[in-house]
């Protein structure tokens, strides 16, 4: 397990560390640090084999490090994702169908499988989507996406760009997104160079950047 936070403050490095494995004690871990634009970033690996000493207090080594991971969160720490899903949604009358795209595979939804698809949400590390906007209607069931979205538009922004909508993307680059299934195909070809814009290129952070950027 990897696990990430970004320092404003590089003094904090070891006392957030310290309090990270004050109770967990039993576990080995290593640090590594480097800078992303004006911040510190920390990566901790832990072993899993070390979530093996607790198996008296959990039933399982997945349990140990699930608790572990959540402790994490709590404290600020995002475990540096490794798997992917690309996310999108349109209206088709008065419905909301989304779509995610994740190891090739294309899968939709309408709003009776809210839960099937959340699981496969949950099931990755990271979310990627080209605007917020179309995690408004499941964060209500899924608070915890927003820790793990990637936005392509509020990369564009951070970059000093003003992100169009997909659909002006989309002609700008002369591609069909009038399904699920092409926006998906579209969104994630994004994510493989600079994005063009009217007014220029983008390069866009990796996918496994920190969420949260200085």
């Amino acid at each position: 397990m990897k696990l990430r936070k970004l320092f404003r403050e590089p003094a904090e490095v070891d006392l957030q560390i310290t309090e990270l494995f004050k109770d967990w004690q039993e576990l080995s871990y290593r640090v590594q640090t480097g800078q992303v634009g004006d911040c510190t970033v920390v990566e901790v690996q832990v072993e899993p084999e070390g979530f093996d000493s607790l198996l008296g207090i959990f039933s399982s080594r997945e349990e140990a490090m699930g608790a572990f991971l959540s402790l994490a969160e709590e404290q600020g720490w995002e475990k540096v994702p490794q798997s992917f899903v690309f996310y999108h949604a349109i209206f088709d009358g008065n419905r909301v169908i989304a779509g995610i795209k994740a190891d090739g595979q294309i899968k939709t939804y309408d709003q009776i499988r809210l839960e099937e698809m959340i699981r496969e949400l949950a099931s990755k590390d990271r979310v990627v989507v080209y605007s917020v906007e179309v995690i408004t209607y499941i964060k209500d069931v899924y608070p915890e996406i927003d820790r793990k979205t990637y936005s392509i538009a509020k990369a564009i922004a951070q970059k000093g760009f003003t992100p169009p909508s997909l659909e002006e993307l989309a002609k700008l680059y002369g591609r069909d997104i009038s399904t699920l299934e092409l926006a998906l195909d579209f969104i994630e070809s994004l994510t493989k160079g600079k994005v063009r814009l009217p007014a220029g290129e983008v390069e866009l952070p990796p996918l496994d950047a920190p969420v949260e950027l200085c």
